[in-house]
Parts: structure tokens; sequence; C-alpha cells
């Protein structure tokens, strides 16, 4: 049988047409969505989301080399082509956190440019390792099925099928290199990937193990321990809840039926730097195409929607419940900070003007959208809710914005700007440790501003685990402050901790409860 021989230029064209190939391929997979989605999982399942990106690249690079290799038959090309996807993926991810460690330390937490080095050096090995590996498994699997296929034609011919259960010793060489691991880079996925970073930083919490140092700040509050007891609905002692609810649903008047639908918009970003767009998604509820009406809008902050649909079912969840009447039809505008210098921003307006997520949130983000969208534009129409960081959100623009906000859902928040603890390592650094700039926004102090009558006007909503070791002190200390300045709220307690879950469970009641708050004040007769 004549080979086909291919010229100088056919040599260098086809490994280079393999490797654009395997590259579009990376593209076409970060484009899809996939990245979003199961970094949204990850952080769901546990993992900070500079952990989730971390994990998200390597899968990323699996699966393209194992596809590139099974397909083309040119691991070479498939491991440079997905290398080049995770630099892409994760290079971002990767000078954040540089970036936060060369520029947001104090308190002995300095920049370690050996452990930096290290760090870069334990990348390189990881993906090399991986790559090559599974390039072993499968160009190993691919001479299997060719020899398989060969087989079946032999055997389809009459012939006696050759011997080809051979080379155990490669496939085990490659299954054991796949799964041999630095200590940095098991460091890197318990704590954070910028954990060799900083030079004397506590670790903070990770996945596995204990947590060195776990303190949790002396914050307490003169609450009785009945009030967090109660099976239900707590309401302030000074305000009777039910006085400032109300069980009518005038919107039953204009029930809609079917399902919502999801749109995206970018927006300039509110920091300096890459990426210089960040992305708005909008629930709008079922009817909104086929109906005048306004509505009323919660404001989610800051995580994305795909977490939201993965950890808490919610565009479902509101459709059923705007379906059943239980709640108005009412739009949910999801505000991502991922992108921004920080790890976490804390919606805040940095210090070293890097970031100014609470001023782009309250004069661009809703002006935007009550022109975009037909919303009840009125602060007794609008929400702010948000989970863990968001949960230290959400009452903090509340109480600076009262003009803007006028309701706070706060899922296992937190209520001290700054707060250091194993379970927010990362919430002091927009604020660069001045204490002057975290009392400025710190909810437990701002609340001391509101006067009986002027706090009439807020709610707030809580939901939280007040046997918690970090959150439940956290959740008594502020309810205390709450009610000492008359300002009405309630508490939803739950016994499943600091997770996603307890936001599943309780998110139907607390939107119910919103809707019976904003009945009372008449958002629905305007």
């Amino acid at each position: 049988m004549t080979r086909l021989r291919l010229r100088p230029a056919g040599r260098i064209l086809w490994p280079a047409a393999r490797l654009i190939a395997v590259s579009v391929a990376g593209l076409l997979l970060i484009g899809s969505g996939f990245g979003t989605d199961t970094g949204a999982a990850l952080v769901v399942m546990g993992f900070s989301p500079d952990r989730a990106s971390l994990l998200t690249g390597l899968l990323m690079e699996f699966l393209l080399v194992a596809g590139g290799t099974l397909a083309l038959a040119d691991p070479r090309s498939a491991v440079l082509a997905a290398v080049g996807v995770f630099v892409a993926f994760y290079s971002g991810t990767f000078f954040a956190e540089t970036e936060n460690a060369m520029h947001g330390s104090t308190a002995g937490a300095s920049f370690d440019p050996v452990g930096w080095g290290l760090t870069v050096l334990t990348l390189a090995a990881t993906v090399s390792v991986v790559g090559v590996s599974v390039a072993l498994l499968a160009g190993a699997a691919r001479r299997r099925i060719a020899a398989a296929i060969s087989d079946l034609r032999a055997i389809g011919r009459g012939d006696r099928a050759p011997d080809r259960f051979r080379g155990p010793v490669v496939v085990a060489t490659a299954l054991a290199a796949i799964f041999v691991a630095a200590p940095i880079l098991g460091d890197m996925l318990n704590y954070e990937p910028d954990v060799h970073m900083r030079a004397d930083a506590k670790p903070g919490t990770g996945l596995t193990g204990s947590s060195p140092d776990a303190t949790v700040p002396p914050v307490t509050s003169g609450l009785s321990e009945d009030i967090f007891n109660h099976g239900g609905v707590v309401g302030s002692a000074g305000n009777n809840v039910t006085s400032i609810l109300s069980a009518a649903r005038p919107w039953l008047a204009w029930k809609p039926s079917g399902a919502g639908t999801v749109e995206a918009f970018s927006m300039p970003a509110p920091w300096v730097g890459l990426p210089s767009n960040t992305q708005i998604s909008v629930y709008l509820p079922p009817g909104y195409a086929t109906t005048a009406a306004h509505y009323p809008v919660v404001y989610e902050v800051p995580h994305a929607m795909a977490s939201w649909i993965t950890s808490a079912n919610l565009p479902s969840q509101m459709d059923a419940l705007i379906d059943s009447g239980a709640i108005p039809a009412e739009i949910v505008v999801f505000v991502w900070e991922r992108g921004g210098p920080y790890p976490d921003s804390e919606c805040a307006n940095s210090i070293d003007g890097r970031e100014w997520f609470e001023t782009w949130l309250v004069t661009t983000v809703v002006p935007t959208i009550d022109a975009r969208y037909r919303t009840i534009a009125s602060p007794a129409a609008r929400s702010v809710m948000g989970f863990s960081q968001g949960g230290y959100c959400a009452p903090m623009l509340t109480l600076r914005h009262p003009d803007v906000f006028s309701t706070a859902i706060a899922f296992s928040g937190y209520f001290q700007a700054g707060v250091r603890s194993s379970e927010t390592p990362n919430a002091w650094r927009p604020y660069g440790g001045n204490q002057s700039a975290e009392n400025q926004v710190s909810p437990l102090l701002r609340v001391l501003d509101f006067s009986n009558h002027r706090g009439a006007s807020l709610f707030f909503e809580l939901s939280a685990d007040t046997h918690e070791a970090f959150f439940g002190p956290q959740v008594r200390a502020f309810t205390a402050a709450l009610q000492g300045s008359g300002i009405p709220f309630v508490v939803f307690p739950t016994h499943l901790g600091h997770a996603w879950a307890a936001v599943r469970a309780q998110i139907a009641v607390v939107l119910e409860t919103l809707a019976q708050r904003q009945s009372a004040l008449g958002v629905f007769s305007r």
C-alpha cells in the first residue's frame, strides 16, 4: 500500500489545523457558559469562586485533551491547545489573586514572592501532568478502540481475533500520574489558590481538616433566647409584625400564568481593569410581554444568576409562586461581582478607588433597570436580596440608601463591615483594614442613624441558623440593633446552617412575606 507523504508545508499545516480546531473547541466551551455553570455548581458544593475557577479550568483541559486525542490522533496539539484554553480561562482569577496578595496585605500578611513562584510552578506542573496523563489515557483508549474495530472486522471475515489485551502498564502509569498531587496544589484547592502567595497569612477555612485559629468575633446581643427558639417567623418586639404586613392580595386581579423569561445585557463594570464590562441578568415574570403592567423589583447581589438557578432553582420557584398567586409578578435583577479586583467585593466602594460597586448599583444599575423595563420606580417596590456575602450587602445597601431600597433580604448574612473570621477571610480587603471606612458602612452602626419614625419605612427579612458559631451571634447583634431603633424585621430560623439548602427551604415564605409587606405599603395600588 502506498503511504501518503506530506510535503514540508503539509507537515506544518496539518498540526496547525489540529491545534486551531482544539483551540476553537475550547473557546466554544467557554462561550457556551460551561465554565459559569460548572463554577456555580462547585460553589454550591462548598468551593469558593476562585477554587471553583481553578477546578473548572482543569476540567476543561481534561475534556479538550481527551476529545482532541480521541478525535484527531494528535495528543501534542490537543495538550498545547488545552493548556492555552486553561490559561485564557483561569488567568483572570490568577491575576486578581496576585493583585490582592501584593496590595491587600495588613496584619502581618505580606506578599511572599517565593510562595508566588511556587504557586506558578505548581500550576504549570499540574496543568502539564493533567495534559500528558489524559493524552496517554486517551491515546491508549484510541488504540484499544481501533484494535477492537479491527478485531470485529477480522471476526466478520472469519479470521481468528488477535490478542489485543496488552499495555496495562501504560494505563496504570497514566492513572497514577493523574492522582499525584503536590502538597501546594492540595492547599490551593482546600483553602484558596493564593494561599502560598502571602507570608504569615492564616489559611482560613478549608474544605477538609480543622481551621487554624478559627475564632469568632465577640458579637453579642441582649435578646432573649426564647425569641430564637421559636419555630416560625419572629417579629421585632417594638413592632407587632402583623401590623406591618397585609394578607390582602391585590395582585390577584392581574395574576398571570405560564413561565417567566430571562434576559441578559452588558454594562460597563464598576472597577478598574479587565474585564471592563459585566453582565446583568434579569428574570421577567410570566405575562410581562403581553401586559402593560409595572412590577416591583428584587435586586440580587453579588452572585451570578447561575448560582441561584443551580442552588435554589429560583426562576422555577418564582414561576410557581406567581402562577399560584402566592406572590405578585415581579422582576428579579442579578448583579454579579465577578471580574473585579477583590475576591469578595462586599458591594463596596473600595478605599483604594479600584472598585465602586455601591455607587454603581445605586446610581447606574437601578436607573438603567427602571429605563429598560416597566418597574414600579419607588423605594417601597425595591428590595435587595443576597446570601452569605450578599446577606451583608443587602442590609448595608438598604441602610445606606433608604431613598432607593426599602427592604433587605439577608440569607445567612453578617452585619459588621470588614469583620475578620475564618468564615469571612476577604471581607476586610475592600476597606483596607481602615476602621473609619468600615464604620461608615457597617449595618450594625448604620442602624443607629434611624429613629423609630424614620426607620418605620424599612423592613428586614433575616434567614439564619441562630445557633451557628459565627453567623448566629451576628444575627443576634443585628436584630438587637433593629429592635432598639424600632425598625421592623422578621427572622426565619433554620437548622440547616450556612448553606444554600436554607435558601431553597425558605425562599418561598421569604418572598411571600415581602409581598405582604409591599401590600401593606400600598405598592400595588400605585
